[in-house]
């Protein structure tokens, strides 16, 4: 699992790069916001299905965006969710939760929100575990199935690269925001092995 000194170089993440980080782990969730949306036969206002590319487009253009009509949709979301009693719930949760963290943050760039990110993406991953794998465990066996697990070793993985190209990056470039929106859409896999192409 991620370490303290994982999320404490995270904290150091500041202005457009934070951003990009969250919105990179929204990205690299959405296979799990799509299927669970297919099976329950939701339709989602243009607000929820447009912010996460709204924001890209911001974030390349360092324009202004009118985040309250994002905000106030993807809560009325939240609510939604929460009347449902399905585990794909939980990461669409996840998902909507990541994109409120990067609206937040491109109205306050002087929060702090990369830590609260990757630590709302680690969860996804970790219920899932759970979810899937982890009946009749106890806390200890539970723990120890997190530490060794594959998809858990993965995300790790995927927040280090991450924030590696992040560093390396200067500035928001149309190329450099690119490449690392490729990077974070996995070939289409989500942070859970969901993917709509297979």
């Amino acid at each position: 699992m991620a370490s303290l000194k994982h999320f404490k170089k995270l904290e150091g993440l500041r202005g457009w790069r934070q951003v990009v980080f969250v919105l990179s782990l929204a990205e690299r969730a959405t296979p799990n916001l799509k299927l669970f949306v297919e099976s329950q036969e939701l339709t989602l206002s243009r607000e929820v299905k447009g912010a996460l590319g709204a924001l890209w487009k911001t974030v390349q253009e360092n324009a202004k965006l009118q985040t309250l009509p994002y905000v106030e949709k993807l809560e009325e979301f939240l609510d939604q969710l929460g009347d449902i009693d399905a585990y794909g719930a939980r990461p669409a949760s996840d998902w909507a939760q990541l994109l409120l963290l990067g609206l937040q943050l491109w109205d306050d760039e002087k929060s702090k929100k990369a830590r609260e990110a990757s630590e709302i993406s680690f969860r996804t991953v970790m219920d899932f575990v759970e979810f899937s794998e982890g009946e009749g465990l106890s806390d200890d066996d539970l723990v120890a199935l997190w530490d060794k697990h594959p998809l858990v070793k993965d995300e790790l993985a995927f927040h280090d690269e991450l924030y590696a190209k992040l560093q390396e990056l200067r500035a928001p470039t149309v190329e450099g925001l690119a490449e690392i929106r490729k990077l974070s859409r996995q070939g289409g896999v989500s942070n859970i092995g969901i993917s709509l192409d297979g």
